[in-house]
């Protein structure tokens, strides 16, 4: 298959003089990278000046979490896990006086 596409050489470079028109100098990547990467930055730090007007932290723009429903939502497991909890230390308090007391009547029916 043939291609209308025109000689290009970007790796290398041609020792032949009649294909040195069709050589391409190397761009510097990393240069324009590097200098499109600072543009960015200073235009960031640009924007955040002019939002904050030069004073404060971009943390006081954020807006806080709204956590009103979740207390609310948590509140209602936390008193069925409270009511739980209370009954739970009950009956071993319970247990231990039963216990307790099986030891103390041993204690009496040994003297």
């Amino acid at each position: 298959m043939i291609t209308n596409k025109p000689l290009q050489f970007r790796n290398y470079k041609p020792t032949h003089p009649g294909l040195l028109p069709y050589y391409h100098q190397p761009t510097n990547v990393i240069g324009e990278t590097e200098k499109l990467c600072q543009n960015i930055v200073n235009e960031a730090r640009l924007h955040t000046k002019r939002i904050t007007n030069g004073e404060g932290d971009l943390a006081e723009l954020v807006p806080k979490k709204v956590n009103w429903d979740l207390k609310r939502d948590v509140e209602k497991k936390l008193r069925n896990l409270d009511e739980v909890y209370q009954s739970s230390i009950n009956q071993i308090i319970l247990k231990q006086q039963k216990k307790q007391k099986k030891k103390n009547k041993k204690k009496k029916h040994k003297k």
